[in-house]
């Protein structure tokens, strides 16, 4: 019985982190694309 609660737990535990990094992958994405953007324009800045 308290191996069953501690499942049940740790699976509602994983689902909401599921949530959360389908929901923050996109704001990742975007902070990865502006700092290669950023290096690039850098690199490819005539000083």
């Amino acid at each position: 019985m308290h191996n069953v609660t501690i499942s049940s737990s740790y699976n509602s535990l994983n689902r909401d982190f599921m949530r959360y990094t389908t929901m923050f992958t996109p704001v990742y994405f975007c902070i990865y694309l502006f700092l290669f953007y950023s290096v690039f324009l850098l690199k490819s800045w005539p000083f």
